[in-house]
């Protein structure tokens, strides 16, 4: 579950295992052609040869309403500005437009890795930007469960299972050849916080079967 403020109110969190940013995903460049004209998000802003969007009631458009951010401001008006050709309805609009060409659809990006790698390897990312977003195990409010959880959680990156759980998911299911790959979370790192490679659901499925498994011997 994604960790918010309104449900930290309600629930208590396990430490986050999954961190998820913003990205850009748009058509890779034709065979001939080695770049595409923008590198970052910055690049967004000044340029025309792509149209920029979003998903209009997505994530993505609630943490551009609340950034104070200068750069992410300026992005964000030209998106406002052109309203009508910017939004999608859904992430499969935006996807579907950004196979067409010419539209620089942003979106979480651990939808826009997953799809990137995955047939016809049409599409790339670049970037890694605005969301500061974080997924973690919930539980009932003063369950008293946490502690043995996190304990859990470390346990399983210190054996190597959520690297394993990561190759597995995107290294091996990769359809793309040269792509480069995220790191899975590192619960060891400074604020506990690396880039995610893993698809949500099954990141979520294996973590709280092998936690079970962990927590009964704790």
């Amino acid at each position: 579950m994604f960790v918010t403020e309104q449900r930290q109110q309600v629930v208590d969190f396990t430490e986050p295992f999954l961190e998820v940013k913003a990205t850009v995903l748009v058509k890779r460049p034709p065979l001939g052609r080695r770049h595409v004209a923008i590198n970052s998000a910055a690049d967004l802003i000044g340029q025309s040869e792509y149209q920029v969007g979003t998903r209009e009631s997505g994530m993505i458009a609630r943490a551009f309403r609340k950034t104070n951010d200068t750069l992410y401001r300026k992005l964000w008006k030209r998106l406002r500005r052109k309203h009508q050709s910017s939004f999608t309805a859904s992430n499969e609009e935006g996807i579907s437009r950004a196979r067409s060409g010419r539209y620089a659809f942003i979106l979480p990006s651990n939808i826009a890795e997953y799809i990137a790698r995955k047939e016809p390897c049409d599409l790339i990312t670049i970037d890694r930007f605005l969301l500061d977003a974080h997924f973690a195990l919930a539980l009932p409010k003063g369950s008293g469960l946490v502690a043995q959880l996190n304990r859990a959680l470390y346990l399983l990156e210190d054996d190597g299972f959520l690297d394993r759980l990561y190759h597995k998911w995107w290294v091996k299911k990769n359809d793309c050849n040269g792509i480069q790959y995220s790191k899975m979370y590192s619960l060891s790192s400074p604020g506990c916080c690396t880039r995610a490679a893993v698809l949500i659901s099954v990141v979520a499925s294996y973590v709280c079967w092998h936690i079970t498994s962990y927590v009964m011997v704790l």
